[in-house]
């Protein structure tokens, strides 16, 4: 196994409970990705954009631009929504220092009310390194 593969497969475990979670919800598309640059994130198909035939992406990362390697480097969970045909910018997003399960649910309800993605950084990201 190369050294992604075996990252990835880490990751996998990790995050086994919410990949499950989210599966049991969205269905079986839900992955762990490389989204660029080395950044990973957990994503899943949601049907279609509402008012379109354009797939709707969630893509959900725990730290930054990424995904935690263990349990306890996980700050937030971060649910952005993305209109594949249209991906460069997320449609909305919800965040949560605790649940992953409030953050996409947030980023559903900002969908369907029209809030758009925040750009601002979220606070738990703004504060000092933990490190």
């Amino acid at each position: 196994m190369d050294s992604q593969a075996a990252y990835k497969a880490r990751l996998d475990e990790t995050y086994q409970p919410e990949l499950i979670a989210l599966a049991e919800r969205f269905g079986p598309s839900v992955k762990i990705i490389n989204t660029g640059g080395g950044c990973m994130a957990i994503e899943a198909a949601l049907g279609n954009v509402p008012g379109t035939d354009h797939p709707l992406q969630l893509i959900v990362t725990t730290v930054d631009n990424g995904l935690a390697e263990d349990r306890d480097g996980i700050l937030h969970w971060y649910a952005c929504l993305y209109d594949v045909s249209e991906a460069d910018d997320a449609l909305a997003d919800g965040h949560d220092v605790e649940s992953l399960d409030t953050a996409y649910n947030l980023a559903l309800s900002h969908l369907r009310d029209g809030v758009p993605a925040s750009e601002d950084l979220c606070a738990c990201l703004s504060a000092p390194s933990l490190d």
